[in-house]
């Protein structure tokens, strides 16, 4: 398939792709939308390639489906990280300080927690 064709194809069902991409994202609409940005880029980009064994949609579908995986793998992986070096702050930081510096660490702890649980999952 020459790549003119791949990208009317993406055009023609990108409303069921997306569909698809908020189903593997657990309905998380942004997401969604980044996995199939990637997914599309691994399309155009080689990346990931169409040998002809299925229909376009349902290799296409397939392609979205492993970059989610991917993408939620990443972001435990992230966690994870994120959990083991703020028990090591954490640890480092009991009981030292007066109580004013005590106070400010929890409101950057506070603040911190805040924003990470804006970040995508």
């Amino acid at each position: 398939m020459q790549p003119h064709q791949f990208e009317a194809e993406l055009s023609r069902i990108h409303v069921q792709s997306f569909a698809w991409a908020l189903r593997c994202c657990r309905g998380d609409r942004t997401e969604a939308e980044d996995v199939l940005h990637l997914a599309y880029a691994k399309v155009l980009d080689g990346s990931a390639r169409f040998e002809g064994r299925s229909s376009f949609k349902t290799w296409l579908f397939g392609v979205v489906r492993r970059t989610a995986l991917e993408e939620m793998r990443r972001g435990m992986m992230r966690r994870v990280w994120m959990g083991k070096w703020w028990r090591e702050r954490e640890g480092l930081h009991d009981g030292a300080g007066d109580q004013s510096t005590r106070v400010i660490e929890a409101e950057e702890r506070d603040r911190l927690r805040q924003a990470l649980g804006r970040l995508s999952k």
